[in-house]
């Protein structure tokens, strides 16, 4: 094969490879994007929104062309740790759990740069002010009206960028150890209180009734003797010792002896 044949068949080859290769090129920029069914899709070109995708497969030129996704599903924003300060100066530690989901994913995309920390932030932010209305007792007593509050003032603030706030629960409290100790104290101490105020009660019942049987003595002094017969008679056969007392003069002791002299 002459020079010139060689020529013409590798100007042929250029002539079909070149537009071959640019075809190949601009085909692998035909990129393939998937909206599940539980994701909002977006379809932008150079930066520019162009409209809502419904769920399925596209192809798109990429650039200039962009799919972006948001999930549908709710979701949830753990804010755990807290530092707050209660209305009583008191400061303590908060674990809140908020529920949400994504309503107007065009707002989003346009308004926030990343849900996580907005949720995060608006979260703490209401924790505190419903915080520091109330002290530390209110707080312990009943969680519904702090997370109420921090509910309805998130749900206002996140609305407006495109976010639907479904719940807000507050999980736990976290007081320092001194505290835990306080609080921990008040139960013993109210029933060790209680306890000594039985105490108290039974010893002034039994008191009460010593007073009413010596009363009943001093007007009866024969039920004393009956009382003596009667502790006597339950010695159970048990050989016993018993001394009683007896008021001077009662007996006289030098009878007994002058009656023996006479006898000699």
């Amino acid at each position: 094969m002459d020079l010139a044949a060689i020529l013409a068949l590798a100007g042929i080859t250029l002539a079909i490879g070149v537009p071959a290769l640019a075809l190949l090129a601009l085909l692998r920029r035909f990129k393939r994007f998937v909206v599940q069914d539980h994701q909002w899709g977006l379809l932008y070109r150079d930066g520019r929104f162009q409209k809502h995708l419904e769920p399925g497969a596209y192809r798109r030129l990429s650039p200039p062309h962009q799919v972006v996704t948001f999930d549908k599903r709710r979701s949830l924003e753990i804010v755990a740790g807290q530092e707050v300060l209660t209305g009583d100066n008191i400061g303590l530690k908060l674990s809140l759990v908020a529920e949400y989901r994504v309503v107007d994913p065009l707002k989003v995309r346009s308004e926030v740069q990343s849900i996580d920390q907005q949720l995060h932030h608006t979260i703490q932010v209401a924790a505190r002010k419903a915080a520091a209305k109330r002290p530390l007792d209110e707080l312990l007593a009943d969680r519904e009206p702090i997370a109420a509050e921090v509910h309805e003032e998130i749900a206002q603030s996140l609305a407006v960028v495109g976010l639907e706030v479904l719940a807000v629960s507050l999980r736990d409290f976290m007081l320092s150890k001194e505290l835990r100790a306080a609080y921990a104290a008040v139960p013993t101490a109210r029933k060790e209180g209680e306890a000594a105020l039985e105490r108290a009660r039974g010893e002034q019942a039994a008191l009460r009734n010593l007073s009413n049987a010596a009363r009943m003595l001093k007007d009866n002094p024969d039920l004393l003797q009956l009382r003596v017969l009667q502790t006597m008679a339950q010695s159970d056969g048990v050989a016993r010792t018993f001394v009683l007392g007896v008021p001077s003069g009662s007996f006289d002791l030098s009878a007994p002896q002058a009656a023996a002299d006479r006898s000699k």
